[in-house]
């Protein structure tokens, strides 16, 4: 090589990566002396779907949202009847009460612990709203819960449901709940 020759360099400038489908590109940003080569590679065409990995590992649990608090039960003889009552403890009106008969013994072919539930309906006392047209009226304010227990017998369908029988208090319990929201 003649010593007059000028001294050349290259060197590797930008890569950027290109649609797919178009062709490849180098282009010289720098001078024929001194090479400066920006590459443009195109992005390739997407592959076939791989293999389900494995299943991650369970996340934890979310935060339990509000539930229902029960505040103390009324329970009473079923076939007692008038207005009973018991301080339900909640500091509030309750927004939901619920009412069934605890079965005691075996009887119209329930078991011991099955329950039925019973209709309830409010009467106007603090905000519950309703009135009285049968089965159990149920009043609260923000410290007592009341039932008013009707007069007539209490029927129901046999568990089998292939006949009825009349509840008798020493068969069963009315148990009356109210709650609040936690």
């Amino acid at each position: 090589m003649p010593a007059s020759w000028p001294r050349s360099t290259v060197n590797v400038g930008t890569t950027t990566t290109l649609a797919p489908g178009n062709p490849a590109t180098v282009v010289n940003v720098g001078n024929s002396y001194d090479a400066v080569l920006d590459f443009g590679i195109p992005q390739g065409a997407t592959g076939a779907t791989g293999a389900q990995g494995p299943q991650g590992i369970q996340g934890p649990t979310g935060a339990t949202g509000p539930g229902l608090v029960a505040g103390a039960t009324l329970t009473v003889n079923p076939l007692s009847t008038g207005v009973k009552s018991v301080a339900h403890g909640l500091g509030q009106l309750p927004v939901y009460v619920s009412a069934w008969l605890t079965c005691l013994t075996t009887n119209g072919g329930y078991a011991v612990g099955d329950i039925l539930e019973v209709d309830t309906f409010s009467a106007d006392t603090g905000g519950m709203g309703g009135g009285y047209d049968g089965g159990i009226a149920i009043a609260a304010n923000s410290t007592t819960l009341y039932a008013l227990i009707p007069t007539a017998r209490w029927g129901a369908i046999t568990k089998t449901a292939s006949g009825s029988f009349q509840i008798t208090a020493a068969d069963w319990r009315l148990d009356v709940v109210p709650y609040k929201i936690a």
